[in-house]
């Protein structure tokens, strides 16, 4: 009986389980499906539709006279196991194998198990084992090497390549055996595996376009910068001076963020002065993934333009990030 058992690691993360609290759950599930645990069936459906989420089962039985879902279906009790392991003895499956040389055949001290040893031993050395074919080329003549790398990269070319919906998360390098696999090394953001590690985990980016007609100094233009605030975190431009039309065209990177359920951006504009800086005005705007138009900040005088970035960290979606999305194959 073979009960495979696909886990969403990346949803089980971010829910706060561990692959080994899932296997501890199933382990105990396996059994009261079988009817072989005291646990009771109420118990039972709850921990099965608690972990319904992160799994897709697959069932396999073989040998025997049961249909697998009714095998482990839990309206069945030990005796439907009991019957299906009866039936085995008319319906058996191979379960495991070895492969032992055919000479063995012979009990050991019979003359002729050493003659049929030796014979198949001629046999095999007259038509030769199955080689590399780079291997008819002797040991250090070059054309050895050349003759390898060269049937590698046939094999390479024309050997089926797994294909995977999407690329590994910025940070993250792909399996050399399993181009669906990834792992991260040292991302803020995520676990060993790629996963995020929490709802609402982001990276975000304000671009800092222009200004127009600002007004904060009565001799003089203004010295005008702006200042960026999000959930704690404080960026700003540089200052331009004597400019009411200032153009920054600045990046301020915020770098991972960890969004609310309405993440809201804060901008603010300055007139530096020697003494005292001056508050020019300010905005607000709640934040969401994907959008991508130039936004425009109204002030007292003059207004902003500005844009910003959002993307969503590995496995997760929705305007603020906190919906789990499978992204790769």
């Amino acid at each position: 009986m073979r009960r495979l058992i696909a886990i969403q690691t990346c949803r089980a993360v971010l829910d706060g389980l561990t692959a080994a609290d899932i296997k501890a759950r199933l382990d105990s599930q396996f059994l009261q499906d079988l009817g072989l645990s005291q646990t009771s069936k109420q118990s039972s459906q709850s921990e099965e539709s608690s972990q319904m989420p992160y799994m897709e089962k697959r069932i396999q039985v073989k040998g025997g006279h049961s249909y697998s879902k009714q095998l482990l279906s839990t309206k069945q009790d030990a005796n439907s196991f009991s019957t299906w392991m009866e039936s085995l003895k008319a319906s058996p499956d191979l379960v495991s194998y070895s492969l032992m040389p055919i000479h063995t055949l012979v009990r050991p001290g019979n003359r002729r198990r050493e003659v049929l040893r030796q014979a198949i031993k001629e046999y095999v050395a007259e038509r030769g084992p199955l080689m590399p074919i780079h291997t008819l080329v002797r040991p250090g003549d070059r054309r050895r090497v050349v003759l390898r790398q060269a049937i590698k990269e046939y094999v390479s070319e024309r050997g089926h390549k797994k294909s995977c919906p999407r690329s590994c998360p910025q940070g993250g390098q792909a399996d050399a055996l399993d181009p669906c696999k990834c792992y991260c090394s040292g991302n803020p953001i995520t676990n060993s595996m790629c996963c995020s590690l929490n709802r609402g985990m982001a990276r975000l980016k304000v671009h800092v376009l222009r200004g127009t007609d600002l007004w904060g100094d009565t001799v003089t233009n203004t010295d005008a910068y702006v200042r960026v605030l999000f959930q704690g975190q404080i960026m700003e431009t540089g200052h331009i001076r004597n400019n009411n039309n200032p153009i920054w065209s600045k990046d301020l990177d915020f770098g991972p963020v960890m969004l609310p359920v309405k993440p809201e951006l804060k901008i603010e504009v300055w007139d530096k002065d020697l003494w005292r800086d001056e508050y020019l005005g300010d905005c607000n705007t709640y934040l969401e993934v994907g959008k991508s138009e130039t936004l425009t900040c109204s002030l007292e005088y003059g207004h902003l333009e500005f844009s910003y970035t959002l993307e969503c960290g590995p496995n997760l979606g929705g305007n603020n990030c906190h919906e789990y999305v499978p992204v790769r194959g």
